[in-house]
């Protein structure tokens, strides 16, 4: 890993280590940065639920529009994860993680602006897009800074710390809606991102992963985004009278789902995510690697006795 101290650009050579340590001030500063910057993601997904009734009544939204203010956020979240881990390998993790934390509080203050529930809708699917930008960054940032002797327990300071802001952001979110205003949870993310921008451009180092290269599958990362949202409308519709468009949108997000590989490219050279091998092909009869031996009795019609067991430790019985 490829490592610099903060505000100058790398000099460390490939494959050095990292030389921070749990126990000193520096390596405490960045514990604290990561905690923060992740702990207002996880926060803001949970804190959201608690001010949905008072959403609802001051936009006059549905129960199926109220769902899609959390949806939303998970969704971007949950899609475009990988292409924020990949592109923080390649362009440095630090910075990719600043720009996570800024894309976030500003999208922040998009939400707690909002005059109707389409703008608050658009601004929490921005605000996934920016917590999948600084959510894998901060997991990284601590392995690319620490020592192997204490990842571990730096990693476990992180989820530690981040389970328990995790626990009392309900608490505090409650209080602040009932006190003042459902706005008043996005617009704190604000004061609180400046302060991990400023901690992050001081006391967090850069890291890169030399062995990263190629380019990032964004294309991928799209459809399986929208192959999730279809499956999401399509979960929505299914509740309704006419499910004829929740079907239109199931078949479309598997669709796009199914498109994620062949289109644009047939093999990637660095994958988001590795998938299983394709099934076997029509008329291939004897698997590479089955999951599992079957009974005698599912051989092909016409078949007295396999020619060979490759799954089974025992030869097979040829009679019942």
């Amino acid at each position: 890993m490829t490592i610099s101290p903060p505000g100058s650009p790398p000099a460390t050579p490939p494959g050095a280590s990292p030389g921070l340590r749990f126990s000193s001030t520096a390596g405490r500063w960045v514990v604290a940065v990561t905690v923060l910057g992740s702990a207002i993601a996880a926060i803001d997904s949970t804190v959201v639920g608690i001010a949905l009734p008072a959403i609802g009544r001051n936009f006059h939204m549905s129960v199926s529009s109220l769902q899609w203010v959390v949806s939303a956020y998970l969704l971007a979240l949950a899609g475009l994860l990988l292409v924020g881990g990949a592109l923080g390998d390649r362009f440095g993790r630090r910075r990719v993680f600043i720009i996570g934390v800024v894309s976030f509080a500003l999208t922040s203050l998009v939400c707690a602006a909002a005059p109707n529930s389409g703008l608050l809708i658009t601004g929490r699917a921005l605000q996934g897009v920016g917590a999948a930008l600084l959510t894998p960054g901060s997991l990284a940032i601590l392995r690319g800074s620490f020592t192997a002797d204490d990842q571990g327990a730096a990693i476990g300071a992180w989820s530690g710390l981040g389970g328990v802001a995790t626990a009392i952001g309900p608490f505090l979110g409650g209080f602040l809606i009932s006190a003042v205003s459902w706005r008043l949870i996005f617009l704190i993310n604000f004061p609180i991102s400046v302060v991990v921008v400023v901690m992050a451009a001081r006391h967090v180092p850069e890291s890169t992963d030399p062995t990263a290269g190629g380019r990032v599958d964004l294309l991928g990362a799209l459809l399986v985004s929208a192959g999730l949202v279809g499956l999401t409308a399509g979960k929505r519709v299914s509740s309704k009278p006419d499910r004829r468009r929740a079907v239109q949108c199931n078949e479309a997000s598997k669709t796009l789902a199914a498109g994620a590989r062949p289109i644009g490219q047939t093999k990637p050279r660095r994958p988001l995510a590795r998938l299983l091998r394709p099934h076997t092909p029509i008329g291939q009869t004897k698997p590479r690697r089955p999951l599992a031996c079957l009974h005698r009795s599912a051989a092909p019609i016409g078949s007295t006795r396999p020619r060979r067991s490759w799954a089974c430790p025992v030869r097979p019985s040829t009679s019942l």
